[in-house]
């Protein structure tokens, strides 16, 4: 009995001084700032024009870190590079995602983008890093594809006859065929399932929109119901199966193992060969589709705004179009641009640098959850609590850019002309594919396509404004409210120069 009254004190007194310490603590730790919104709602009824200008303006007002109250739940929003590359990559505790409904019910909680950062989707995204990087095969069958598909879609061009054109229409039939290279299922321009892919993305950014995912995750049997929501989430689902039945399935149904058509054979081989070994595979066919939906959902249109919006910013800076062709003809010449020249084009590498931090075409990069209790630049942030990167507020920070809403790609060079070092501020302040073990897995693969494609456009074309119509302002804080950002369309002109490429590598187009 005297035992357990010892313990029974003693026991109590920890509990007593972990209190009075936990209190201590926290008096240390600086409240969060943030604005005040209405009551039990928070700031949830603030609706304005563009969210991640709207972010940036509150970051202005109470600093690089704050918080916002929406029904009850609390979101962090980082806007500085040095916070958030404290955040994100050297702390695992917030390397997880908020719930999203159209991960679980359409992608079976198997993507890996969209989901906790769990063992199984470490595995998926060196997987993939393997296959993209250090898998030569795939990297030959890509890279011969590319061109292929580089050339029919620069004849595309010249079928225009310096004549208006929207430049979307090229652009999707192009990115099309090079992912179906990627993935390693190819369906020619006239089969009318070759859009296909473009459906899926169409209907699955609706069902990303916040007020649809939200409305759902809370809700859920309104899928099964009339309305907007369920007629976006059934849609995506058609779109889904289509494009699994007619791109995976059929793939499968035809894989030879040893050969390499694609991205897809990769992971049937990875597959096949854990199987044969162990017995079993961590690899399911379930997170190779999600891993496929990731690449075209991602892939394809991150690509198609990037090249949207470095032809109009080149139109709208004629003297910056006209510098980029001069370094590409001094150093290629009539040689069409290959991944060895990538170095050697720094002008060019930073006009793509500057598209990209000026439109921030993804504003927000996708939300981290944090996993435990964390303090983060003297700020407690509780267990749950979702995180939004303001990469927009980043890349747009007067004090960090000086002028940051000019297109000025001289910004990305140093006094000899080279791109700056990776440890200068401003690199340090590019990130535009996120940051951390959730970055892109992407990013050098998805910058060595715009190089090449970018390289070859301004070699063998000049783009101009179309004749008798106004061209958008390329300026991002006029950019639509469509989920993520809805980038302005227009029509420009295409005129061939003379200077015309010519392959180095390429082996003859079938």
């Amino acid at each position: 009995m005297c035992v357990f009254v010892i313990v029974s004190v003693s026991l109590v007194l920890l509990m007593i001084s972990l209190t009075i310490k936990d209190k201590r603590v926290s008096r240390r730790l600086k409240a969060i700032p943030g604005p005040k919104g209405w009551p039990i709602v928070g700031n949830v009824g603030l609706k304005p024009e563009i969210f991640p200008k709207y972010l940036k303006e509150i970051g202005d007002a109470y600093g690089s870190i704050f918080q916002l109250q929406i029904l009850g739940k609390t979101f962090i929003v980082i806007q500085c590079p040095r916070i958030l590359k404290e955040v994100f990559e050297n702390d695992e505790q917030c390397v997880n995602r908020p719930n999203y409904f159209f991960s679980q019910n359409v992608f079976c909680g198997k993507d890996l983008a969209f989901g906790d950062f769990d063992e199984h989707r470490q595995k998926l995204k060196e997987l993939l890093l393997n296959i993209m990087y250090k898998t030569p095969d795939f990297r030959e069958v890509t890279r011969q594809g590319i061109i292929c598909v580089m050339k029919t879609f620069c004849t595309d061009i010249v079928k225009t006859k310096g004549r208006n054109f929207n430049p979307d229409v090229p652009m999707k039939t192009f990115l099309c065929d090079c992912f179906q290279l990627l993935i390693g299922k190819t369906l020619p321009e006239s089969n009318p399932d070759h859009g296909m892919m473009w459906d899926l993305c169409d209907w699955l950014y609706r069902l990303i929109d916040p007020n649809v995912d939200s409305t759902l995750r809370m809700f859920p049997f309104l899928r099964f119901l009339p309305g907007k929501c369920g007629h976006i989430y059934r849609k995506s689902i058609e779109a889904r199966d289509k494009v699994f039945r007619i791109i995976f399935d059929e793939h499968k149904a035809t894989y030879q193992h040893g050969t390499i058509r694609g991205l897809l054979d990769v992971c049937f081989k990875t597959q096949m060969d854990e199987k044969e070994r162990t017995g079993c595979t961590w690899l399911t066919d379930d997170y190779i589709k999600g891993l496929m939906s990731d690449i075209l959902l991602a892939g394809m249109t991150e690509l198609l705004k990037a090249h949207r919006l470095y032809l109009l910013l080149m139109i709208q800076h004629p003297e910056c179009q006209k510098k980029a062709q001069n370094e590409i003809d001094t150093v290629l010449g009539m040689n069409a641009p290959a991944l060895e020249d990538f170095d050697k084009l720094p002008y060019l590498q930073a006009t793509i640098m500057e598209c990209l931090r000026y439109t921030s075409q993804t504003p927000l990069a996708i939300p981290h959850k944090c996993n435990t209790d964390v303090v983060i630049d003297g700020y407690l942030i509780k267990k749950d609590t979702v995180i939004i990167p303001n990469l927009w507020g980043i890349h747009h920070d007067d004090n960090t850019w000086g002028d940051p809403w000019n297109y000025r790609p001289e910004r990305f060079l140093d006094e000899n002309g080279k791109l700056i070092p990776e440890d200068h501020s401003l690199y340090k302040a590019f990130i535009p594919f996120s940051i951390g073990p959730r970055r892109c897995p992407g990013e050098k693969f998805s910058r060595m396509r715009l190089f090449l494609c970018l390289t070859t456009l301004l070699q063998g074309f000049t783009f101009l404004p179309p004749e008798d119509e106004q061209l958008p302002s390329p300026d991002p804080r006029l950019y639509t409210t469509r989920y993520p950002m809805y980038e302005p369309q227009f029509e420009c002109r295409a005129i061939p120069r003379q200077i015309l490429p010519t392959n180095r590598h390429a082996q003859s187009c079938k």
